[in-house]
């Protein structure tokens, strides 16, 4: 059987089992064809309908990403590969990790994977390749409207593993503190169909945030809710992050190395001049296609009551209407 996300995992269609990120719940599951295969996750909370929502926020916008809750015979069809194959280390720990308490996805296996975090350190040793495939991915004619589309995707999901939203500022990084880049791991460039690398919004998920849950009640009295920045008023705040993130991205990559006169000319940043208004463009662009995906599943053509969680963050944001989503749940 193939190894993809339509079809349902059985023991028979997987080779190998690697972990991805030893200590984590996250492994990449080898097909019998060379270079097929998918990458399981778990998450730490049972609600996969919250699970699968979020993901399918950010699938509406970066299509590379999708990811998709396995079903109880798939989990028996790992624990049964796992259990059949003792000398496969893999396969021990994810015996382990099936254990815990939890909601697995399965997500395709991105084919030329790289996060900044694994760029930058090989840069600060001297190696700078990986450095300037990103920078050019996000230079790329819709490589930086790609990352603000995974933005505003994060902002309506209230995802802060990625970019924080909640004011607090990013991480610190090489002696110094990012203004809102929480997570360099968690920016990724994968390639597409075409061979291009391009941003890919990969782990959708915040377990610590108030506003994770898509589908329960919007309850702001500890924390805003960060996809506010993606109503139409609310452009000066789209503006005010785009900056702060185009600045993080340029202190993690680095300056480039120019002799004197192309410093004096052209300068010493990696990405593109117009950098942080095209982030702008792909924040909104996202809001639009999440609105878009969200008019498409619970619109009237769909029959589909729209959850109350859902109903207040398209309120707040002033894309709630009777004529769009005829099918309110109770509150």
């Amino acid at each position: 059987m193939p190894l993809d996300l339509k079809t349902l995992i059985e023991p028979s269609s997987i080779f190998a089992v690697k972990a991805l990120s030893p200590g984590h719940p996250v492994y990449l599951l080898e097909g019998w064809t060379l270079g097929t295969g998918l990458v399981i996750k778990q998450e730490s909370t049972l609600a996969a309908k919250n699970v699968k929502t979020n993901a399918m926020i950010m699938h509406a916008v970066s299509p590379g990403a999708t990811a998709v809750p396995l079903k109880p015979a798939e989990l028996q069809a790992l624990r049964s590969w796992a259990t059949s194959n003792p000398d496969s280390t893999g396969g021990r720990a994810l015996v382990s990790d099936l254990g815990q308490t939890g909601t697995w996805l399965k997500m395709n296996a991105a084919q030329g994977l790289i996060d900044l975090k694994g760029a930058a350190n090989a840069a600060l040793a001297g190696d700078k390749s990986d450095v300037r495939l990103i920078a050019k991915a996000l230079n790329a004619p819709g490589g930086l409207e790609a990352l603000g589309a995974i933005i505003a995707a994060d902002a309506f999901n209230s995802n802060n593993d990625r970019f924080a939203f909640d004011g607090m500022g990013g991480m610190n990084w090489n002696g110094a503190r990012l203004q809102c880049l929480a997570n360099v791991g968690n920016v990724f460039v994968a390639s597409s169909k075409s061979g291009a690398a391009t941003p890919i919004g990969l782990d959708t998920w915040d377990p610590g945030s108030q506003h994770k849950n898509l589908r329960e009640a919007l309850n702001e009295q500890l924390s805003r809710w960060p996809g506010r920045m993606l109503a139409d008023a609310a452009k000066a705040e789209r503006v005010t992050f785009a900056n702060m993130v185009v600045d993080d991205l340029e202190m993690v990559l680095g300056p480039r190395n120019r002799n004197f006169l192309a410093k004096a000319l052209v300068g010493t940043d990696r990405l593109d001049k117009q950098a942080k208004p095209r982030v702008v463009t792909g924040i909104e662009a996202g809001a639009q296609k999440i609105r878009d995906y969200l008019k498409h599943r619970y619109g009237p053509a769909s029959r589909q009551t729209l959850p109350v969680g859902l109903a207040h963050r398209l309120g707040a944001l002033g894309w709630l209407s009777r004529s769009d989503f005829p099918l309110l749940a109770a509150k």
